[in-house]
């Protein structure tokens, strides 16, 4: 397959730039940190090898997320990237995890849903692809304290339509 690269020049209509490209990011494993590329290759589904892989909480059966804070307060902090390029039609490529302790793991192997699990202290799969049909949490904490860890906040229980990527709220109830 020919992929042709096509620059645009936002400026040459005689309109004034809206903005400058600051950084190119990819994220393999969704709600880690991602990794910081020179270029991105595009599909019809967004950027290539973007959230490749998600994990999954065993207990729930939902994905996991970075909204999700108090289940998973520092997946922000886990490092994540491709140990290789992913290419348009091939397999999806492994993904090296780095754990803010330092210790890193790859995607494919063995252990790596035990070594999760231990880390998060709650059972995780790495999946190689979210299910079609698959939900998460988002906590929204509450504005006026913007604590945390106070339980005045919502939970609001999405469903995610992979197909055309919208969310649908499927139910919101206090948060416990």
């Amino acid at each position: 397959m020919h992929t042709k690269k096509r620059e645009i020049d936002m400026t040459s209509n005689g309109k004034s730039n809206a903005g400058t490209i600051g950084a190119l990011w990819r994220f393999p494993v969704k709600s880690m940190q991602g990794e910081r590329l020179q270029q991105l290759e595009f599909t019809q589904a967004g950027v290539l090898g973007d959230r490749a892989y998600a994990l999954i909480d065993v207990e729930t059966g939902k994905v996991v997320s970075a909204k999700s804070i108090r289940l998973f307060p520092d997946l922000l902090q886990c490092e994540d990237e491709f140990v290789e390029a992913p290419k348009r039609g091939g397999e999806k490529p492994p993904a090296r995890i780095t754990l803010p302790t330092g210790r890193s793991i790859r995607s494919d192997e063995r252990d790596v849903d035990q070594v999760l699990s231990e880390h998060f202290h709650r059972r995780v799969k790495l999946a190689r692809a979210a299910p079609d049909d698959f939900t998460i949490d988002q906590y929204h904490p509450d504005p006026i304290s913007r604590d945390l860890s106070r339980t005045t906040g919502w939970v609001v229980n999405w469903h995610l339509v992979a197909a055309c990527g919208s969310m649908l709220p499927c139910s919101t109830h206090a948060a416990s």
